[in-house]
């Protein structure tokens, strides 16, 4: 799926024919689409690209959300990798701004990717360490999401991974980074000692999942 693909799955989910997305979807697997390619390169972007157009006034808020709602109903129909058997009540996830960040319109949308992958989805909304690191150590977590915009706030977030990779009741958790800061600096990833990144969130379902399964190997 190119820029084209994406533009026009936004003017459906975004129209008054909404419904016949999955039917557009349908026609794109028929031409050989995997459907990890679906999600990664079709309804993640098509998620980024309402968001441009809400930053742009060129559609408000409730459409904006409708739509999402509409591409959190594709996720759950075109489920992409299979469950992990008898290890749902593993798939728990706690998703958090960098220390010192607010969550945005981006973070929200990942969380009802996640909700739509069948993940029970934790969101934290402080911007302290020590909460942070408290929350991991007393609650198990298959995998930490953090979410870093301000490229002053790495310090910050190389300390919590640090302390999260130490306390976690969970000695493998699987820790995602992501965000504006990390597209911009993609070496961060490494260097703050996470385990991977996702450019939006049908990508970051897909790398939690493989992350889980090494996890509990």
């Amino acid at each position: 799926p190119g820029i084209e693909e994406i533009h026009e799955l936004g003017r459906i989910v975004l129209g008054p024919e909404g419904d016949t997305a999955a039917d557009y979807v349908l026609k794109l697997k028929d031409r050989g689409v995997s459907l990890d390619d679906l999600h990664s390169e079709l309804l993640g972007p098509t998620a980024a690209y309402l968001g441009e157009l809400w930053d742009q006034d060129r559609v408000d808020f409730v459409d904006v959300t409708l739509g999402v709602l509409r591409l959190q109903r594709l996720v759950i129909a075109f489920g992409g990798l299979d469950s992990i058997p008898g290890h749902d009540g593993k798939r728990k996830i706690l998703l958090v701004g960098a220390p010192g960040e607010q969550h945005s319109l981006g973070n929200s949308i990942i969380q009802r990717f996640f909700r739509a992958g069948g993940w029970h989805v934790w969101n934290c909304a402080t911007a302290n360490v020590e909460e942070v690191d408290r929350i991991a150590a007393e609650e198990w977590f298959g995998v930490i999401g953090f979410s870093l915009s301000l490229d002053t706030h790495f310090d910050e977030l190389h300390r919590a991974v640090r302390k999260i990779r130490a306390n976690s009741i969970n000695r493998k958790v699987g820790i995602i980074v992501g965000g504006s800061a990390i597209q911009r600096h993609p070496g961060w990833v490494g260097e703050l000692g996470a385990d991977g990144t996702a450019e939006n969130g049908p990508a970051a379902v897909i790398l939690a999942k493989k992350l889980l399964a090494a996890a509990l190997a």
